[in-house]
């Protein structure tokens, strides 16, 4: 990620604003919400039916919702976004995304963890918390790092 300095990160959060970037990051929630969705039933279905453990399975759903969300994300949110279509740079764009990804499950555990474990949160709840959070994280590093948003005007 060293690409992504503080002055390219001050970039990026400026360009929030624009339309475009609004309505990416629209399309963005869209498919981390349904991904997000994928995830908590196949969460619930390990712990509830399978008798896995919280952990396990958030980390065995969270891997399917990234998969699933990669290739929207690809085919869809950042369809505009100038980037080469060849398969080994769709494959290292799915590595870097799982890379990020698997830094945000570490924060989204880290937190699950802890407001199961020390305040004694039911496990759901604290994984929507632990998400939220992961979200932020991977949004930024996302336009920064793995699809690399340079766009500066409308």
């Amino acid at each position: 990620m060293a690409n992504l300095t503080s002055q390219r990160f001050l970039e990026l959060v400026h360009q929030f604003g624009s339309r475009r970037e609004i309505f990416r990051l629209v399309k963005y929630a869209l498919v981390g919400s349904t991904g997000f969705f994928l995830g908590m039933g196949l969460l619930w279905v390990l712990v509830e039916y399978l008798g896995l453990l919280y952990i396990i399975a958030s980390l065995i759903a969270g891997e399917v919702g990234i998969t699933f969300n990669f290739f929207w994300y690809e085919l869809w949110t950042f369809r505009d976004v100038k980037r080469s279509l060849a398969f080994s740079q769709v494959f290292i764009r799915w590595l870097k995304h799982n890379l990020v990804r698997a830094a945000g499950i570490g924060i989204s555990l880290g937190i699950l963890t802890l407001l199961v474990e020390v305040f004694k949160m039911h496990y759901f709840l604290a994984n929507i918390i632990g998400t939220i959070v992961a979200i932020i994280f991977n949004y930024i590093i996302s336009i920064g790092w793995i699809w690399r948003i340079t766009h500066s005007k409308e």
